[in-house]
Order: C-alpha cells, then sequence, then structure tokens
C-alpha cells in the first residue's frame, strides 16, 4: 500500500482491535503512516508508531472523529463491539457503537471529503445457508432477538455509507468472514478458535456447540488484512464511482466446527477430547443457531486480484505456535474423500419458494413449482416431460404406459432399480450382456438374445456412468419391440446430437441426491406423444381422469413434491456452468489416471454429463481399493455385484455375459464432484498413483 503518504496517513478506528493491529503493521511495513483511534489505545511499540499516531478515544464522540481524521488522506473503519456473548448480553452497546460509531465516522469523512473503507460482517447475511455473495439476501428468524443486534447493526452502517455515497462520499464496503490468528481473543473466551485454545491450555475437552455441526470458512488473518489494503487502495485508484462496491473477504475452504476442533487438537496433541454443550450453555437464552455460512468470492478476485492463500491448517499451526501450542507439525489425517458428494444449492430464492410452499399448503399434487420443473425441462430437451418421485418411479410409469408384458431385456450391469420397475410390472428378466469399453448394452449381443428369445416385449438399455448407449444400433436391432431408456444417469448427456433421442419411445431420468441435477428425490419421463404425456399424468395420480371421476383407471401415486420440484428448478438456474465445470473436473481427472487402470470409452457421437468417473481397477480390487483408502480417497464398487450374480435374479433369464462379470468385478467409483480443491485432485492422483 503505497502513494498516499505526502497526502496524510490512514486512520484505522479500532486501531487496538485484533484486525486493527495487525492490518496497522501490514500497512506500516509497507511504508505507509498510519494513525489509529480506539477507546483503549494501543500496544503498538513499533518505531514506526509515535504517541500522536496512536489515539485514545470514543467513535461514538463526533469531536473526537472529526479531530481524528484531521490531516488524514484516508479511513478504515474497523471500530465496533463484537462476539455473539456481547452481542446477546449487551446489545445496546453493541447498537451505539456500531450505528452511532458508525454513522459519524461517515458523516465527518463526507464532510472532509476523506474516502472510506467500511468494514461489517458476513453476520448481515443473517441465518442464510448458501454460499454468499455480495448480493445474496439477508435471513434474520425472529429478529426481534438480541442475536441479531451486531448483524443489524452493521448493516445500518452499510446504508449508510450508500446513503452518503449517494451525496458524494468515496466508499467501499468489506464484510469479513471469520478472521482469526494470533491475539484474537483472551484464550478460553470470545470466538470459537479462542474458546478452543483456552480448553487446550486447560487441557480439559473441547466444547462442541449442538455436536459441532455448524460450517465455517475462517480466514487468516494476513490474508484478511492483505484483502482490506487492496481494497482501499482499490477504491482510492477508482477516478469514479457509480455504486459503493461490496466484497467479501474470506477463504473458500469450508469446516465443521467438529473438524477444527479435532485440527487443533491433533496440532497440540490435546488428550482431553471433546464434549457436547447446547447453543444457550455457552451463548445464553435467545440465540440463534447459523447451520453454514461459506462466502463466494469470485467479485473480489476479479476486481483486485486477492487471493487468500493461508490454508486452514498452517493458520492454525501458526495461531497454536503463538501461544506455545503447537506439538505437532503434520496435518490432521483426515476421512478419505467419497465417491458422490449431494450438489444442491441452497440459496435465498429456493428457501423462499420452499417457504411459500409450506405456507400455502400447496406442497404436492402436481403444483406450480413442479409445472414450472416440466415447462424449463420440456423446453430445454424438445420433448414433454412429466415429473414423478424418483428414478424408480419413471421407469415404473414408463412400463405401464406402454402396457408391455413378457420378457424386459436389460443389463446385468447397472442399479437394482432397473431390474425391480421391470419386475414390479410383471416382467420376467433377461439380461444383455455390454459392450467390454463402453461398459453399455451391446448391440450384438441383444441381436443374439432376440434370434433366441420371441416374448420380448421391451428393452431398457441404460446410461452407465453418463455415457448414453448406441440408441441407434438398438433401435434397428429392436425392430417392432418398445425401447426405453433407463437414464437415471444421463441427464444433461446426449448421443448423436439429441438429449432425448427419437429412437426410444420412451426415456426416463433421475434427480436423485447424488445426480448431476439433484432434486433430493425425484424424476422424469420423457416422451414425444401427447397421448402417452396424458397416460403419464393420470397414472402419477391413482389413474385419476381429470373432470371424468367415473373414468378413473388403475394408477400410482407418483406424484413430485413441491419441495423437490423447487431444488431441481434451482438446479436447473447454473446446470449449464455446473456441466462444464464438471466435465473439467472429470477430464483432470482423466489426464492423471496411470495406465495401470483402465477408463471408460466415450464415443464420439455422446457428450457426457460426467456423472461418475469409473475406472477399471489394476490386480486384485480388494488390494487397491486399500491402496485407494490408505492414500484418502474411498471408492464404490458401483455396479457390484451385477445384477444376474444376486439372490434376486434366481430365475432371471440371461445369455452369455463374459464382459459383465469382468467389467463389475474390477470397476471402482472415485471421487467426482461439481466443486472440487486442487488438493483433492492432487489426493486423488497420488492416491491412484500409489496402486500397483
Amino acid at each position: 500500500m503505497t502513494g498516499t503518504n505526502e497526502q496524510g496517513p490512514i486512520l484505522i478506528t479500532g486501531g487496538a482491535g485484533f484486525v486493527g493491529r495487525h492490518l496497522a503493521a501490514h500497512l506500516r511495513a509497507g511504508g505507509q503512516s498510519v494513525r489509529t483511534l480506539d477507546v483503549t489505545g494501543t500496544d503498538d511499540q513499533s518505531a514506526l508508531a509515535g504517541p500522536e499516531d496512536t489515539l485514545v478515544g470514543d467513535v461514538r464522540d463526533m469531536p473526537t472523529v472529526q479531530a481524528a481524521l484531521q490531516g488524514v488522506s484516508a479511513v478504515i473503519h474497523l471500530a465496533a463491539v463484537v462476539g455473539v456473548q456481547r452481542y446477546v448480553k449487551d446489545p445496546l452497546a453493541v447498537l451505539d457503537v456500531n450505528i452511532l460509531g458508525t454513522r459519524h465516522v461517515l458523516k465527518a469523512a463526507h464532510e472532509a471529503g476523506i474516502p472510506v473503507v467500511l468494514a461489517s460482517t458476513s453476520e448481515i447475511h443473517g441465518a442464510a445457508v448458501t454460499p454468499l455473495d455480495e448480493d445474496e439476501a439477508s435471513v434474520f428468524p425472529n429478529p426481534g432477538r438480541p442475536r441479531w443486534s451486531y448483524a443489524i447493526s452493521k448493516l445500518a452502517g452499510e446504508q449508510y455509507a450508500r446513503a452518503l455515497h449517494g451525496a458524494g462520499l468515496k466508499v467501499a464496503v468489506v464484510r469479513l468472514f471469520n478472521v482469526y490468528g494470533p491475539g484474537l481473543d483472551s484464550p478460553g473466551h470470545g470466538r470459537v478458535v479462542s474458546r478452543f485454545i483456552g480448553q487446550l491450555q486447560d487441557g480439559t475437552p473441547l466444547t462442541l456447540v449442538d455436536k459441532g455441526t455448524e460450517v465455517r470458512a475462517f480466514c487468516y488473518i494476513s490474508d484478511a488484512v492483505r484483502g482490506i489494503a487492496m481494497v482501499l487502495r482499490h477504491l482510492l485508484d477508482s477516478p469514479q464511482q457509480t455504486a459503493a462496491p461490496t466484497f467479501a473477504i474470506g477463504r473458500d475452504e469450508p469446516v465443521n466446527m467438529k473438524d477444527l476442533a479435532e485440527r487443533m487438537a491433533w496440532f497440540a496433541r490435546h488428550e482431553a477430547g471433546f464434549v457436547d454443550v447446547s447453543a444457550e450453555d455457552v451463548f445464553g437464552d435467545g440465540v440463534a443457531r447459523i447451520p453454514h455460512r461459506v462466502p463466494k468470492l469470485g467479485k473480489l478476485e476479479a476486481e483486485t486480484g486477492f487471493v487468500a492463500t493461508v490454508s486452514l491448517n498452517e493458520g492454525l499451526r501458526q495461531t497454536l505456535a503463538a501461544v506455545n501450542l503447537l506439538r505437532r507439525e503434520d496435518d490432521p489425517p483426515r476421512a478419505p474423500l467419497s465417491f458422490v458428494r449431494p450438489q444442491a444449492i441452497a440459496d435465498t430464492a429456493l428457501l423462499l419458494q420452499m417457504g411459500r410452499s409450506i405456507v400455502t399448503g400447496a406442497m404436492t399434487n402436481q403444483g406450480p413449482v413442479a409445472r414450472a420443473l416440466e415447462s424449463q425441462l420440456s423446453a430445454r430437451t424438445g420433448a414433454i416431460a412429466r415429473v414423478v418421485s424418483n428414478g424408480t418411479a419413471a421407469l415404473t410409469a414408463a412400463l405401464a404406459v406402454l402396457d408391455v408384458t413378457g420378457i424386459a431385456v436389460l443389463p446385468s450391469f447397472t442399479f437394482a432399480a432397473t431390474r425391480n420397475a421391470a419386475v414390479h410390472q410383471g416382467l420376467r428378466i433377461c439380461y444383455c450382456d455390454i459392450d467390454p469399453l463402453t461398459w453399455t448394452l451391446d448391440p450384438e449381443a441383444l441381436k443374439r438374445l432376440l434370434a433366441v428369445h420371441n416374448d420380448v416385449g421391451v428393452i431398457i438399455p441404460v446410461t452407465a456412468y453418463g455415457v448414453t448407449p448406441d440408441l441407434a444400433a438398438i433401435r434397428k436391432i429392436a425392430g417392432d419391440i418398445p425401447v426405453i431408456l433407463d437414464d437415471a444417469h444421463g441427464f444433461g448427456a446426449s448421443r448423436d446430437g439429441h438429449e432425448i433421442h427419437p429412437a426410444v419411445a420412451m426415456t426416463t431420468t433421475s434427480f436423485h441426491a447424488t445426480k448431476v441435477l439433484p432434486g433430493g428425490e425425484g424424476g422424469a419421463v420423457f416422451c414425444r406423444d401427447e397421448a402417452m404425456a396424458r397416460e403419464l399424468e393420470s397414472l402419477r395420480n391413482h389413474g385419476l381422469q381429470p373432470g371424468e371421476p367415473m373414468a378413473t383407471q388403475t394408477g400410482h401415486n407418483l406424484k413430485l413434491s413441491e419441495l423437490h420440484a423447487a431444488i431441481a428448478l434451482r438446479g436447473i438456474k447454473g446446470f449449464a456452468a455446473d456441466q462444464l465445470t464438471r466435465r473439467d473436473h472429470f477430464a483432470r481427472l482423466c489426464a492423471a489416471t496411470p495406465a495401470a487402470f483402465q477408463l471408460q470409452q466415450i464415443p464420439d457421437s455422446v457428450q457426457h454429463n460426467a456423472q461418475n468417473f469409473a475406472v477399471l481397477a489394476p490386480g486384485d480390487i480388494d488390494q487397491t481399493t486399500q491402496t485407494l483408502v490408505a492414500h484418502g480417497v474411498q471408492p464404490r464398487r458401483y455396479f457390484w455385484p451385477a445384477l444376474h450374480q444376486t439372490e434376486a435374479a434366481t430365475g432371471d433369464l440371461a445369455g452369455a455375459l463374459p464382459h459383465t462379470e469382468a467389467v463389475s468385478a474390477r470397476v471402482l467409483c472415485l471421487p467426482l464432484y461439481n466443486r472440487m480443491t486442487d488438493d483433492e485432485h492432487v489426493t486423488i492422483a497420488v492416491a491412484m498413483a500409489a496402486c500397483h
């Protein structure tokens, strides 16, 4: 931070506080003169600070603020009352300092023509649980509770800043997300890292509030002050402001409090363990819990280039070393990466929509959200979409509408749901082998089966891990036999340029929580025939005929709830971007896969959706699995066993299945998520490289 000395020092209000001390040191180390103002003064003894630079005073007193502003070139306003216990126990002080004090600083700076960086907080988002960008709405359940005095006072400060910006004040707002480091609070008091430090020093169990499930993203103090300084530089270098910019400052490395406690205990060699306590025991009555708070930081990086570089483990090491608690340098062991991770996003719009459905009572019976989802799906695919309660229900409904009898031909290399839907429709099962490279139903094997069985009523090829079967070839061989694609793994994938291929009578998909378009639960049937679509509507709703109660047929209850429909509808909003990201992760994993592993072949005519990252293991699969787990990766044998090898398949028919048995015996699905870190990619690559 340079280039402002000739205009005067930077004033930091709250300069004796945790962030203020570190920020002053950071700016002075860069050659910038600094003046601090705080009610308690500062213990800064650096040669760069003199008595005239460390003022004692209260921002609630306007003359004090005006005097402190004399001759400064910019203000960084940090002064505030912080800490959840203080929000609850002394809300009046919180409101006075954070509202009145902020008004004084902003008003005085406006009158003097001095630019301001206003420090705000992630708390202004209230109980919002989504990844939080600067425009995310605030959610305050029961806003009358003292718990929200800090958040609402900071939100009021932001509004003052924007109002004065409209009158000419040059201002930027920074929202700090869980800043920590040496000197955060007195050990055993204040924020969670400090409370854990006190318990580590005392040798007592670390207290996990409500089992430690809450998730936060912590930013080390050196990163935080560097981010503030970069925002100040950005503000000073901007000749004109069309709006008062707001920036989240933090690090995108979510961790729950149990994991945080376990890491700190590991570094300190703490043997006293952990104990669960209630929120009321720690914070008193009236506290509101916030299950998830993680920032989205793209705006800050795009406009200033800032990226937090200190990992949580490294920051904890430095924090513990400062109080002589660091006993172990190596990172703690972590649970192996699982092969799937639910990817649904819960933003405020989604939560409000779900709330409306609950409040109005319109939670099912094909309500407006389910209809909107159908409309979006139809517009995307060019086919008629009818949503149902899950993927198995989708396949069940498709088979019932086609009213097929006899044998259902399907691959044995699939999930049990494919067989279950056919069996529950009274069909006999005959298993067809798969292609040894794509792992989807082999058209040549199908041809051999049809030459033997003359009572085949339906063929059910399956999309495997996001790779669509050769539907044109299957259709040609099938002749007059209807084909239904079990596309539970395939939403967003395509073959020959078609998401819903014209070679099949119906396509069914799943919106299970682990799918690329998650709804928690849910599914859809796609067809191109209006009569079929009407039958699907009746079938999923008990066979009722709208306006004709006497015409009721036998049906099912397969309706999709409005709540699940809302989750899937939210997923469509970002689906295109998520697919690009997911396919990029898939490509990186493939590029890092050693030659000893065999990858699934993706034909040129297929645009896959990267549903899963599946490989064939080298050598003994149990040994490969053990090696992967030892290196932090938990694979899944999926699809294994093949269906024809299960007890449920006794009495089912099958052709020769050599490729099915060979692939199923060796297949492993490794971790693949929409949001993967570089560290996770490295972990997976190292784990695979260790397998011989």
